[in-house]
């Protein structure tokens, strides 16, 4: 991560408009959304509305190097057989490269999402689309999915990420999920960089990416500057 960190790729987030006016954080109707089954309609819909997104700023800018789109997979949409096939189905429609993808999922998804979601993943990856396991440390934690699904990339937490710069078991967690990741090769995102003190340690450590507020709050593709 260089000192002015380049912008190599965004994540779809979602909100959900009140009757104020206000935006509801997703902490709020997620957990309900995921009870009653409606996260399969919304992920549906934010996956949907990304790509086009995407694929229309890509156009717009040309000369601007591709960016990747990360978007979250629920445990029920994991758990749905038709959901490698209705990813491909929207990157053909919009003319996106499977490489421009990035499918992120939990330890947790991946336990609740079953046979179905493992069939899935796999699905995903032998097309090209990346795999990100994300909030890792939080969930079901294990080894061996790294190797079996051979992940690109590996999230640390943000929990871990907001001590790392004054808890030295934080720091010795974070070096140390670091090294695992390096191990297998994949590449390491540090969330919820919010001082510079954090940059500055996770940089130390090899981290080679880090996404959170000291970057930008979360905000329309349009305000994404295409220098």
């Amino acid at each position: 991560m260089p000192s002015s960190p380049p912008v190599v790729g965004i994540e779809a987030l979602v909100r959900w408009p009140a009757p104020d006016g206000s935006l509801r954080s997703p902490a709020e109707f997620i957990p309900i959304a995921e009870e009653s089954g409606h996260i399969v309609g919304i992920g549906r819909r934010v996956i949907t509305r990304a790509v086009d997104e995407i694929a229309a700023w890509s156009a717009a800018h040309p000369d601007r190097d591709q960016i990747a789109l990360a978007i979250n997979a629920s445990p029920r949409e994991l758990a749905r057989a038709d959901y490698a096939g209705r990813v491909h189905a929207l990157l053909d429609r919009a003319q996106l490269g499977e490489r421009d993808l990035i499918i992120e999922v939990t330890e947790t998804a991946m336990h609740e999402g079953g046979v179905a979601a493992e069939r899935n993943l796999r699905a995903l990856q032998r097309t090209g689309i990346h795999l990100a396991l994300d909030d890792f440390g939080t969930g079901y934690s294990a080894i061996g999915r790294l190797r079996q699904h051979a992940f690109d990339q590996l999230k640390i937490d943000k929990t871990f990420i907001a001590g790392v710069a004054e808890r030295a078991d934080d720091r010795a967690v974070v070096e140390a999920v670091i090294a695992m990741a390096k191990a297998f090769d994949m590449t390491v995102v540090a969330e919820g960089i919010e001082t510079p003190a954090q940059l500055d340690v996770v940089r130390e450590l090899g981290c080679d990416l880090g996404q959170g507020f000291l970057f930008g709050r979360p905000s329309p593709l349009s305000t994404l500057d295409p220098v």
